[in-house]
Order: structure tokens, then C-alpha cells, then sequence
């Protein structure tokens, strides 16, 4: 077998390399997860490799990235979020330019008391295929999400909402003109997610004044790790522990608004 791979320099077992490439993801068994099963020929195993190897580089440069709720995560998560980040975002994008949004659609179903007052023991929360979700996972999509009301009466007739984004373009421009990075982390702009300090299932609103962009990793704390954060009207925020302690207090350091020297000048 050597041999005849080297008297046609690998052309054929190369081709069949190709040929015998897959990649398949499907729900377990269980549905409580996905499972990623496949096999890549040389070219495109060792591209791949090297691209997760660099996201994986990132990702430990940037713990605070990482949308998880405990202090450390370990090897193979912050693998399968790198998966995630190239996946959605796309390799040859760059992380100061990429879009916040990944142009991917995941649609999730919950029903409006779950939304409105949390868990009950009549709850829908999950996928469309039926796996299993969090719903406090829930309430953190629906800062950025598209919202769909669906009715359904007892004679089966059906009628559904057109959907309203939460965050519109012109609001994701103006947080992008106050913040540059997380006010908690520090963590860029690339790495943040739209959260609403009043959560939408008690205001059933999306104005500017009460968004604020956090990481993905405190976006989760926050979320479904039991921290708070409330901002006031100058933009100062408390963040407070789960046991109801404060943290911290962060005042408003805008990015990109002029001091008021600078509008004397420029006047």
C-alpha cells in the first residue's frame, strides 16, 4: 500500500481522503444535547485545526469571554466554544470588525408565563427538534432576539405575531458610540452581548436608556448565575452578588462622547 501510494504521489488515497470526509451533527439520544461526529481528509482536518487552535489561543487571552458561570472552564469547553465562535462568526472575519449578531437563526419555543413570571410545572423551553433548554437561558436570548407571539385557541385555529427584533440597528450604533468594550470586563465590543438591566419580561420594552452591552460570560451570570446589575440615570452601575452584597459600583466612562471642554472648543 505504500508503495503504490508513492508510485502515484498519494493522488488516489488523497482523493479518497476527500471522498470519505463527513460531518454530521445530531440531538442525543436523551436530547439534552448535540453530539458533533466526523472525519476530515489532511487539507482540510489540518485548516480547520489551526483555526481552532488560534481561537482556542484567543479564548484563554480572554477569559472573561467565556459564557460560563464558573470561575475556570476547562480545556474542552473552551474547545467546543471556539467550534461555536468560528462556526458563527467565520474564520476570516475579524474579531474588532465581526458583527455582533452572526447572521444564524436559532429558533426556540417558551410559553408566555414561563417569559413573563419564570418556571412553572407546565413549562415549554426548547429548541425547535425538542432539546431541552434552561429557560433562564431563555430570558437572556430575548435580549436580542426576534419575538414571536403565537395564539392558539381551543379549536385549533392558530394565528402568529409578526416578530419584533428586541434591539434595533440604530440602538446597536448609539451603545457602540457610548461603549467599545464591557463596563464590568473590559472585555471588546466583539465579545458582548445587547442585555436589557430591566429584563424584558418586566418592562416589555427595548429603549436605549435601559441597555447595556456585557460580556457573554457576565451576560450568563447574570442571567442564570444569580448576579444583578442595575443601572441609574447617569449610567452608573451596581453590580451585586448572589447573596444580594454589592461588588461594585462602575461609574459611566463613555468611549467615545466628548468632554465638556471639548464641546467649549468646538463651539
Amino acid at each position: 500500500l505504500r508503495d503504490s501510494i508513492r508510485d502515484d504521489h498519494g493522488k488516489e488515497s488523497g482523493a479518497q481522503a476527500v471522498l470519505d470526509s463527513y460531518a454530521r451533527v445530531a440531538l442525543d439520544r436523551d436530547r439534552a444535547g448535540y453530539r458533533l461526529s466526523g472525519s476530515l481528509d489532511p487539507l482540510r482536518g489540518a485548516a480547520v485545526q489551526a483555526a481552532l487552535a488560534r481561537e482556542y489561543r484567543w479564548l484563554k487571552e480572554h477569559p472573561d469571554v467565556m459564557p460560563s458561570v464558573d470561575d475556570a472552564s476547562s480545556a474542552d469547553q473552551m474547545m467546543a466554544q471556539a467550534l461555536h465562535d468560528l462556526i458563527l462568526r467565520g474564520d476570516g472575519a475579524d474579531r474588532a470588525t465581526a458583527s455582533v449578531r452572526p447572521n444564524v437563526t436559532v429558533t426556540v419555543l417558551t410559553d408566555r408565563a414561563t417569559l413573563a413570571n419564570g418556571p412553572h410545572a407546565a413549562t415549554v423551553a426548547e429548541t425547535m427538534d425538542g432539546s431541552s433548554l434552561d429557560p433562564a437561558a431563555i430570558g437572556r436570548l430575548c435580549c436580542e432576539a426576534t419575538l414571536r407571539r403565537v395564539d392558539l385557541a381551543h379549536d385549533a385555529n392558530v394565528q402568529a405575531a409578526h416578530g419584533a427584533r428586541s434591539t434595533t440597528p440604530a440602538q446597536t450604533a448609539a451603545l457602540r458610540t457610548l461603549y467599545d468594550s464591557c463596563p464590568i470586563s473590559g472585555t471588546p465590543w466583539s465579545g458582548c452581548e445587547i442585555h436589557h438591566v430591566i429584563p424584558y419580561r418586566q418592562s416589555r420594552r427595548t429603549v436605549l436608556n435601559e441597555l447595556l452591552p456585557i460580556s457573554r460570560r457576565w451576560h450568563h451570570l447574570v442571567h442564570e448565575g444569580g448576579w444583578t446589575l442595575s443601572m441609574d440615570d447617569d449610567r452608573t452601575l451596581t453590580l451585586s452578588r448572589p447573596d444580594g452584597t454589592t461588588e461594585r459600583t462602575i461609574p459611566f466612562r463613555p468611549a467615545h462622547l466628548p468632554t465638556k471642554q471639548q464641546h467649549e472648543l468646538a463651539a
